[in-house]
């Protein structure tokens, strides 16, 4: 069995991915392009539109290979491990 300690060592890359996925739309985020609410649903309810605004965003950028907000952790798309977490 894997320790958690070498799991953290071995694939950091993937914490660092899952870092710049999680804070995709934070305020100092440079993707204002890709994390608008303008197509959330028209719904009232701010967690639905936060929840449609990371994911559309963060999709759209995982799709993007010319983006370089994530393609310098992990440019080989077969190694991109997601954990959704919302």
């Amino acid at each position: 069995m894997v320790s958690y300690e070498s799991f953290c060592t071995e694939e950091k890359g993937l914490f660092d991915f899952y870092y710049k996925f999680t804070n995709v739309c934070a305020d100092d985020s440079r993707n204002n392009e890709f994390c608008n609410l303008n197509n959330a649903q028209n719904s009232k309810d701010e967690s639905i539109k936060k929840l449609y605004k990371e994911l559309i965003c963060n999709l759209k950028l995982v799709y993007d290979d010319n983006d370089p907000y994530l393609a310098d952790l992990f440019p080989d798309k077969k190694k991109r491990c997601f954990y959704i977490r919302y």
